[in-house]
């Protein structure tokens, strides 16, 4: 709703009055009305004065003259444009000629009461009308100064006037100094409210906002400086079919399908204009509607933002999140190869390699071993960025269940003990004397306390590796501590990102693909648990990861099928 100086929305009816009404037509409505007034008046005081004092001397043939004289100003003033750009200069010379006219006449007769009166009459008016479209208060200073002026040595020089020329002289000044107050405040609240719509202006030449309305009875529209800067226009109006002109085609469509079936949310919310340079540009564009009595669009009033730069960028990120995607189906399709082409073969070099080992014996071991070794090696960098890819397609299906975490870190340790034998290490773990069962899959689960341990081992050069399992109320946690190199507290908030290692390129100290961690906390975000680290440099690391209680499945078998879904 429209509000009122008050606060108060508009009533229907009031909101159907809205009329969009500028400056120059405010000037020129007020203007027509005085020449209207002038027509009118000037011929009926000849009546009145013949009858009031037919001595007096008073021609007719003047007074017609200025008559038509004001009536040809107002007749042209509705067919030729001149005469409206020009009104308030010839209106103020009409002003001017009859002041003059009406001074020689009331001082030829000598300033009779009748006459006199007249006079200060015409020059209050006069004075108004000098000042109606002036933002200063000067014009009708000039005009008042003169003409008292004029008035007061006319007098003074003459024959001896009817009326007391102190009295009279102070009754206009007097009548100046109020009527110059009167303009005065006028022109300040008018410079106050220009004032305000340059700040809005320049508001709206910041944000690129514009504002317009358009009169559908009378097929005119308005719009703002900003906004006629968005349509390419220079002139302030114009009517709808010039604004339809500008519109891109679908945009023209769409326009014309609203007047169908009206209403502010039909209206389209963006409009594509072909401006005259033949650019395009995109408008975001906010309506309210002002219907007639019978509900049709009468007065609309919008906003337009240029979203030409946004709607761009849009696009190119729209298109690179096509080619984004193409290119990650190209890379699965590359996986899904991949594992075909390299593991297949590679499997079968490791095997050679193996049996390659045995049957040469001791003398060629140092030639087999590193093709075994290192075939291993390329074969687990596979596995990792295969399982990784599966991991970020959602292929990567879990089966979630009771299981012992202490038997699984268990198994874990025996495992890859020959590992951390083989560096000197000491492998240990610390089990609660109960079974402690969490909800996880086995085989995440396994993978998850694999690759913790692992690379304990792998990052300790001397000391020791422990794994520990504390069960609580609601969680379980399994931590991992050695007393290796550590993680400095810059590196540490990317230890968990793909392809990421603290030593890297041709001096990096350690082996490995930097997958390891990112698999184990996709694994464990999959299973529902959480996982942290905390390391210092020098002194070692503990990988913390736990994960939901669970109650024992009963007689050692699997817990009850409801209690196994997939992720």
């Amino acid at each position: 709703m429209l509000p009122r100086p008050g606060g108060a929305p508009l009533t229907q009816r009031e909101r159907l009055t809205i009329q969009r009404q500028t400056e120059d037509e405010a000037v020129l409505r007020a203007y027509r009305l005085l020449h209207g007034v002038a027509v009118v008046l000037v011929p009926v005081f000849w009546l009145v004065y013949r009858h009031a004092a037919p001595e007096a001397y008073d021609p007719l043939g003047m007074r017609l003259a200025l008559t038509g004289l004001s009536l040809t100003v107002l007749g042209l003033s509705y067919v030729s444009a001149g005469v409206r750009r020009h009104i308030v200069p010839l209106t103020q010379g009409f002003v001017y000629l009859l002041t003059l006219w009406i001074l020689v006449l009331t001082q030829y007769n000598g300033f009779p009461a009748n006459y006199a009166v007249g006079f200060y009459f015409l020059v209050s008016v006069g004075g108004i009308a000098i000042g109606l479209n002036e933002r200063t208060v000067w014009p009708f200073v000039t005009y008042f100064a003169g003409t008292l002026t004029v008035t007061t040595a006319v007098m003074l020089a003459g024959p001896e006037p009817e009326v007391d020329a102190a009295v009279y002289f102070f009754c206009l000044l007097g009548t100046a100094m109020v009527i110059t107050t009167a303009l005065r405040s006028r022109a300040q609240a008018h410079e106050a409210l220009r004032s305000s719509e340059a700040h809005l202006s320049e508001a709206q030449r910041i944000a690129r906002l514009g504002n317009w309305e358009w009169d559908t009875a009378a097929g005119r529209a308005w719009w703002s400086a900003e906004a006629a800067l968005l349509l390419g226009r220079e002139e302030p109006e114009g009517d709808w079919p010039a604004f339809l002109a500008l519109l891109h085609p679908e945009s023209r469509r769409e326009v014309e399908a609203w007047r169908v079936e009206s209403g502010p949310d039909a209206f389209p919310r963006h409009l594509r204009l072909t401006l005259p340079d033949g650019s395009e540009r995109v408008l975001a564009v906010k309506v309210e509607v002002l219907p007639d009595d019978d509900g049709r669009p009468r007065y609309v009033l919008g906003t337009c933002l240029d979203v030409t730069e946004q709607k761009r960028r849009e696009a190119e990120l729209d298109a690179a999140k096509e080619k984004a995607e193409a290119m990650n189906r190209l890379k699965d399709a590359f996986l899904a190869n991949m594992s075909h082409e390299i593991r297949t073969p590679l499997t079968a070099v490791i095997g050679y390699a193996e049996v390659l080992a045995e049957e040469v014996g001791p003398r060629y071991e140092n030639l087999a071993g590193p093709i075994v070794s290192g075939g291993r090696r390329l074969l687990d960098t596979l596995d990792s960025v295969l399982e990784l890819a599966r991991l970020e397609a959602g292929e990567q299906h879990l089966a979630i269940e009771s299981v012992d975490a202490g038997a699984a870190a268990a198994e874990a340790v025996r495992l890859l003990t020959p590992l951390a034998a083989q560096k000197g290490l000491s492998l240990h773990a610390h089990l609660p004397p109960v079974p402690t069962h969490v909800m996880a899959d086995p085989d995440a689960l396994s993978r998850v306390l694999h690759n913790l341990i692992g690379n304990a081992v792998k990052f300790t050069e001397r000391g020791h590796v422990r794994v520990s399992v504390e069960a609580g109320a609601e969680r379980v946690a399994v931590a991992v501590t050695d007393t290796g190199v550590g993680i400095s507290a810059a590196f540490l908030p990317h230890i968990f990102e793909e392809f990421k290692q603290e030593s890297e390129g041709y001096e990096r100290s350690h082996e490995g693909s930097g997958l390891g961690l990112t698999l184990t906390r996709r694994l464990v975000d999959l299973m529902g648990g959480t996982i942290s680290v905390e390391s210092t440099p020098g002194v070692g690391s503990t990988f913390t990861v736990s994960f939901p209680a669970a109650a024992a499945p009963a007689d050692g078998m699997r817990s009850d099928p409801s209690a196994v879904h997939e992720v």
